[in-house]
């Protein structure tokens, strides 16, 4: 299942948390794609994504974030909305994301983690 997460393209991400989001929630899930995180690369790359993804799942702030990443000029405002609550702890989740989304070095520095 973590595997399948992370490799998933954020479509299929957001369908696999939609039908089967108590199974990605689990300790398993979770300690598979830490592992995963720790290694180097692509393979590292999107671990870190999907982690980040389920983070934000267990806030309850994944959709905004895939609504985001479907039109990629409202990451930066998702990001100023989180940034401006009380509590701020999807915020580095969802700023990770964006960064993985950015397709250049311009949106990187817009949407990277602070």
């Amino acid at each position: 299942m973590a595997y399948e997460f992370a490799e998933a393209e954020t479509a299929g991400q957001r369908a696999l948390l939609a039908e089967r989001r108590d199974d990605l929630l689990t300790d398993t899930v979770a300690d598979t794609l830490s592992e995963l995180a720790e290694g180097e690369g692509e393979q590292a790359a999107v671990a870190q994504r999907a982690m980040a993804l389920l983070d934000l799942a267990r806030t309850g702030d994944a959709e905004p974030v895939f609504e985001a990443l479907a039109k990629p000029h409202k990451l930066p405002h998702l990001l100023h909305a989180l940034a401006l609550r009380p509590d701020a702890a999807p915020l580095g989740p969802a700023a990770l994301v964006a960064y993985t989304a950015a397709t250049t070095t311009a949106e990187a520095g817009t949407e990277s983690p602070r």
